[in-house]
């Protein structure tokens, strides 16, 4: 704390003696939060990052379960949560053959947050903050032409491991989108996510169709709900790696019994990087936009609208229909006087 009061303050000597003000405490919170973030928090989240990547052969944001705990036996990450705490987490996909865990939803993870409290947590930076930001600068809109995100994606978007032309599948994909949504693709909807996350699918989460509330995702929480231990037990790891790795042996022999000249890619041909885009096959088409409760609110009150003035107009039909019948019999009444006085006169 010293260190940085005196590099906010390099000619005064007597820091002690000196009075600060609101500006400065919060100045030197910044300054504090910073420095243990990038110290420690991102230093090992990126390290965590690393690690996963270099197993990630296929390079599609997937690994294994047999691959993921084999990780926690030879690494100093310890990569021993249970099956369930990485589904409860959204970090585990179970849409294939063999559950997978995606790593950016892994490493996004509350259960990877550090000094967790109502007020202040810190967690691993979200990478594809930094390309939704750069679309978002150049769109400047909640809706984009496909051929405007296609542009920005292959001119800005561009860098290690990145792609630098769109595949033809994700492009067809981004139209489908827009076909969905008359030609335009909101770029803060759930499909556009999904799309960044299979065009980068180490840096971009895949989103769920109903969002984690990542607040609550933490390993108290789990016990609470499940009543078993969130963690596996270091020493029984290379039993729970063998039973996995058991697991996919299987279920790659039974895909190569049925293989056929259909195309379908066996589990080893997907882990020599034959199938870095096969996992669209596992494509969700539905949508949810942010904006969804609001529009739906709009409908329902344009509805109550419509309700309210049919009974206006119901009630005002009512109402010249009561004065109409009351003018009627006042002229009723006035009209029989004088029928009675002719007939008297007669």
């Amino acid at each position: 704390m010293g260190s940085l009061l005196t590099r906010k303050y390099p000619s005064d000597v007597n820091l002690r003696k000196k009075l600060f003000v609101f500006d400065d405490l919060v100045w030197l919170t910044t300054e504090m939060k910073d420095l243990f973030s990038i110290r420690h928090v991102h230093a090992d989240c990126d390290e965590m990052k690393k690690i996963m990547v270099a197993n990630d052969l296929n390079r599609d944001g997937r690994l294994y379960m047999h691959e993921f705990y084999h990780m926690g036996e030879s690494q100093r990450h310890e990569f021993v949560e249970h099956e369930d705490l990485l589904r409860y987490s959204g970090s585990l996909d179970t849409t294939g053959e063999i559950p997978t865990v995606i790593i950016p939803n892994y490493i996004g993870s509350y259960t990877n947050c550090i000094g967790g409290s109502n007020t202040y947590t810190f967690c691993c930076k979200d990478e594809c903050e930094l390309f939704f930001t750069r679309i978002e600068k150049y769109i400047r809109a909640p809706n984009a032409l496909p051929s405007d995100i296609l542009h920005v994606v292959e001119t800005t978007l561009v860098g290690d491991h990145l792609l630098h032309t769109v595949p033809a599948e994700l492009r067809i994909r981004l139209q489908n989108i827009a076909g969905q949504n008359r030609g335009y693709v909101p770029i803060y909807g759930r499909l556009f996510a999904q799309w960044l996350h299979y065009l980068y699918p180490q840096h971009c989460r895949y989103p769920e169709y109903q969002p984690i509330d990542q607040m609550s995702v933490t390993t108290k929480n789990y016990g609470d709900k499940y009543g078993i231990p969130p963690f596996h037990e270091l020493a029984n790891l290379p039993t729970i790696v063998e039973e996995w790795h058991k697991l996919y042996n299987d279920v790659n022999q039974f895909l190569k019994d049925q293989h056929d000249s259909s195309g379908n890619m066996l589990l080893e041909e997907q882990r020599n990087g034959y199938a870095r885009l096969s996992l669209l096959k596992y494509w969700d088409p539905r949508e949810k936009l942010p904006y969804q409760r609001l529009h739906s609110a709009l409908l329902s009150w344009k509805f109550v609208g419509r309700v309210m003035n049919l009974m206006v107009f119901v009630l005002g039909i009512a109402a010249l229909c009561y004065t109409i019948f009351n003018q009627l019999s006042v002229l009723d009444d006035f009209s029989w006087p004088s029928k009675a006085r002719k007939s008297h006169i007669v």
